[in-house]
């Protein structure tokens, strides 16, 4: 689902370990900003592209066999402001950007169907180039939009 600031989020089914619970799920997600004149640059937290998105409850599996949401791991981290550079990742102008979150320790069950998804917000976004997002936009999250995101639903299956 596109956002009002132009980006998609879309998540690849995981290919799912032949081991046994609770499992470690790598997700492959990409981020495209559609529009085609103008490069984005996002502050990734609580995004797909944060360090620690596998633990921040921006993902969510839900057990279509007993109609449950699964319980995953979950933080909540304080962050010091203002936010460094390297908080931050452009997406050009009609580009992608993807990233794998690895989910630690998700308790799925053989022969169970689930759902997954990502969805939630990103707290600062620039319609500008990295290199233009200078330290007065960071300290006063000057010329930035709050973004909701919302991605595609893909299905798994622990055989």
């Amino acid at each position: 689902m596109a956002t009002s600031l132009g980006i998609q989020v879309q998540i690849a089914p995981p290919h799912i370990p032949a081991s046994s619970p609770p499992l470690s799920i790598p997700i492959s997600v990409t981020v495209q900003n559609l529009n085609k004149t103008t490069p984005l640059t996002l502050l990734k937290w609580g995004t797909p592209f944060d360090p620690q998105a596998n633990v921040l409850g921006i993902f969510h599996i839900h057990d279509k066999t007993d109609d449950v949401v699964v319980p995953l791991d979950t933080i909540k981290v304080s962050r010091l402001l203002p936010p460094r550079p390297d908080d931050l990742v452009e997406i050009a102008a009609g580009a992608s950007v993807e990233n794998v979150v690895t989910l630690p320790r998700v308790p799925l069950t053989t022969g169970h169907e689930y759902t997954l998804q990502t969805s939630g917000f990103c707290q600062a976004a620039w319609r500008l180039p990295l290199e233009d997002v200078k330290m007065d936009r960071l300290e006063k999250f000057q010329d930035t939009e709050r973004v909701e995101y919302s991605s595609n639903v893909v299905s798994l299956q622990v055989d």
